[in-house]
């Protein structure tokens, strides 16, 4: 017979502290991998989550174009100093919050590091689709002040 500890005094109690423990270790598994694919200041994806949903997204739909964009903030590191890392945050948040807007619904966006970001988007339909051309000319002027984007097409 299997002898147990004083804290388990039958199989049944031992039986329900493992449940008890593989619970919460899936909890804690689960947590650490949305850090590992979500960014923690801004929700949108960590560049390895960015990377993983592309791919997802266009194995599952060959058929379309894509459009995919880079940002960088002009001069971010003086928002930091002048005004503090709090703002330098709530502006990364704007920011990514602002480009989500824009974005088609289906889109994601990444931050890359600091103030450094991507989006990624199914085009809005088939090849040479004229609400394409309006999508790019709206996300360049909005942040062209802010943001320099550069996209393949």
């Amino acid at each position: 017979p299997i002898k147990f500890s004083r804290r388990f005094q039958t199989k049944k109690s031992f039986c329900k502290w493992a449940k008890t423990q593989r619970k919460l270790l899936q909890k804690e598994h689960e947590k650490s991998e949305e850090i590992r694919l979500k960014d923690t200041l801004t929700g949108t994806y960590t560049l390895e989550g960015f990377r993983e949903e592309t791919v997802s997204i266009i194995r599952n739909n060959p058929e379309y174009e894509y459009l995919l964009w880079y940002g960088d903030i002009k001069n971010f590191k003086f928002v930091n100093t002048g005004y503090g890392l709090e703002e330098g945050d709530n502006l990364l948040k704007y920011v990514c919050q602002k480009a989500l807007e824009m974005m088609p619904e289906d889109g994601i966006i990444c931050r890359i590091s600091a103030d450094r970001m991507a989006g990624f988007c199914k085009l809005s339909g088939k090849l040479n689709d004229e609400n394409t051309f309006e999508f790019r000319k709206e996300i360049l002027e909005y942040n062209s002040y802010l943001i320099k984007y550069h996209y393949n097409r």
